[in-house]
């Protein structure tokens, strides 16, 4: 009764092992429907990080690190950025920028918002609803008005343009400006 018991497990295995091989065939001739991948969220968003740490190196060797407490993956290769500090680096000097909020599309334009601080690395200070770095044209620029302070100087105009490495910048607007005597040589 062994043998034939032994035969029984092994028709048995051969109809289960038929079974999955033929799953779809069999799943089709009853109309069974087959389980739908889960759609992406109505969103969009394909990915959440936290901590991350991004580097972009620009054909004239010039470095920018963007380090972002929240990465959200947006349509195409926009990325949703949330408390931002980036520093640019390159052989003119470095800039520091920080904000709550902003986006970084993947091809070199970091937009920020939220209220955005830009600090030089010579003792400058800007302030700005929000700004855009092109990394291209190693641009920040703003329509929003900006104030900036440093070395007894402030000046305050309604849009901006800063070109970093020639320590240019260039206001729109209305432009107000203090000196405080003294203050300029320090």
């Amino acid at each position: 009764m062994g043998a034939k018991t032994n035969k029984t497990k092994i028709l048995a295995l051969c109809a289960l092992a038929a079974f999955f091989l033929f799953r779809r065939q069999i799943s089709a001739f009853f109309t069974v429907p087959e389980p739908r991948a889960a759609a992406p969220p109505p969103s969009g968003r394909q990915f959440v990080i936290t901590g991350a740490r991004l580097m972009r190196t620009g054909a004239d060797g010039a470095v920018l690190l963007l380090h972002a407490d929240r990465v959200e993956k947006g349509r195409g290769r926009l990325l949703r950025l949330s408390r931002i500090r980036a520093r640019r680096r390159n052989r003119g000097g470095e800039v520091f920028m920080q904000a709550p909020a902003g986006t970084y599309d993947g091809a070199g334009i970091l937009e920020l918002s939220g209220g955005v601080e830009i600090r030089t690395a010579d003792g400058y200070t800007a302030r700005t609803a929000a700004a855009r770095y092109d990394t291209r044209s190693r641009r920040l620029s703003g329509n929003s008005p900006v104030e900036m302070r440093g070395r007894g100087l402030l000046v305050r105009g309604e849009a901006f343009e800063f070109f970093p490495e020639k320590g240019l910048l260039r206001l729109e607007g209305r432009v107000r400006c203090r000196v405080e005597m003294g203050g300029l040589g320090a």
